[in-house]
């Protein structure tokens, strides 16, 4: 009655229930939408750390303030170690709305940075399946402070792992694995091609071969561009592509080689208009 009168007074119109069991805490939190738990921390048949345990079996962010007259400090801290959001004195309740505000300030930005992980992994598994799909894997090059290559950091996402060979993070992301992976025939080409895009601050898209693991060839089409500081004008890092085009490169070859075909079957074919007479 203590609490509600005071809250009533700072203005709120409370909807509230008592509960003093295990039981009836849990049955309260599920009949309802609550915005905080206010605890005595000891009562005849409960108390806050089983309170507290409720709260955390049922894996729900409400704020749980103790508020007691009895309560020392070892006993505060036990309790906030164990989950309450802050504790209070019966016998002075000055600060019983500015935590109970603030508690529930917090508690809404948890929300939103919860939901805005749940849409990032959402987003993230989206993408990975569409890379999947298409057989595209994207990577990102960091590059060291004199913007060369020779310590930068790479990050490669699961289907680039997979368009090489490995299995996700089965290998450490660096240039030298993918300089080895790539045909030996390409990579001075290709290392020239990614040391003018540095420089000259500017994309790429060439296509180049790549050696399996387990000794396959296939084409692969990259794509890159230079991320510059817009202060200091200095080139960042490389985001890229690269996408698996050999069955594409194939069933284009097999045309070109039917029209050629084709081409030279009628070149060699007599000609069928009537001779003419002089």
């Amino acid at each position: 009655m203590l609490i509600a009168r005071h809250l009533t007074k700072a203005g709120y119109e409370l909807k509230s229930e008592r509960v003093d069991t295990v039981e009836g805490m849990r049955t309260a939190l599920e009949a309802g939408e609550w915005d905080v738990i206010l605890c005595d921390y000891a009562m005849p048949h409960f108390d806050a750390l089983r309170a507290l345990g409720v709260r955390k079996e049922m894996k729900i962010d409400i704020p749980l303030l103790i508020i007691s007259g009895t309560i020392g400090e070892a006993v505060a801290v036990e309790a906030m170690l164990a989950g309450a959001n802050d504790y209070l004195m019966k016998d002075n309740l000055i600060r019983l709305v500015p935590a109970i505000e603030r508690e529930l300030v917090q508690a809404v930005n948890r929300r939103e940075q919860k939901q805005a992980e749940e849409k990032l992994r959402e987003n993230e598994s989206l993408l990975s399946s569409t890379q999947r799909i298409a057989h595209i894997g994207s990577w990102v090059m960091e590059l060291s402070d004199s913007g060369t290559v020779e310590t930068a950091k790479e990050f490669w996402s699961d289907e680039h792992y997979r368009i090489f060979g490995f299995e996700p993070g089965e290998v450490e992301a660096s240039d030298e694995v993918f300089y080895n992976s790539v045909h030996p025939d390409d990579r001075e080409r290709l290392a020239k091609i990614v040391r003018e895009s540095i420089e000259q601050k500017t994309p790429f898209d060439i296509e180049h071969r790549i050696i399996l693991p387990d000794g396959r060839e296939r084409i692969l089409q990259a794509m890159a561009e230079v991320v510059i500081d817009s202060k200091t004008g200095k080139p960042l890092k490389l985001l890229g592509s690269v996408q698996d085009i050999t069955e594409r490169r194939r069933v284009e070859d097999a045309l070109r080689e039917s029209e050629r075909a084709e081409r030279a079957a009628a070149a060699t074919q007599p000609s069928t208009h009537p001779a003419t007479k002089p």
